[in-house]
């Protein structure tokens, strides 16, 4: 990053949010965790047993119902949720001299919002950015 350029702000959204289990993508072979964050390998899924859904922790295996519950109806340490997905966007703010707001939008490549606040500095403009991270 230029020198001359600067953030305003950085902030992670949803942080401590978890994806709701889903039988489906997890069989499809989206990634797993643990109520308490811990990687689960999901081996498959029967119908016929109580515990529907057979995976393996930490080498030790499991089973949970289709919901992803390990202990009905009570939360637990082991419940199953989808592995959260993180991306970035770069909101990129220009200001004239007078300290009017001139441009502010995102761009979801660092290199081109790089680009718009480098072309605005040249020109005399203040010109920052503002980093998001979406964890959805």
């Amino acid at each position: 990053m230029r020198s001359g350029i600067r953030p305003f702000a950085v902030h992670n959204l949803n942080k401590n949010k978890m994806k709701e289990f889903d039988l489906q993508k997890a069989l499809a072979g989206e990634k797993v965790v643990t109520r308490d964050g811990r990687d689960v390998k999901i081996l498959g899924y029967n119908e016929k047993m109580q515990d529907q859904v057979i995976g393996w922790i930490d080498g030790m295996a499991y089973g949970w119902n289709m919901y992803g519950q390990f202990n009905n109806p009570e939360e637990n340490s082991a419940d199953l949720f989808m592995t959260p997905t993180e991306r970035n966007e770069w909101i990129v703010r220009i200001e004239n001299s007078a300290g009017e707001i001139k441009y502010e939008g995102p761009f979801y490549k660092f290199e081109l919002a790089e680009k718009m606040l480098y072309y605005h500095e040249m020109r005399g403009m203040k010109a920052t950015w503002h980093l998001i991270t979406i964890i959805e």
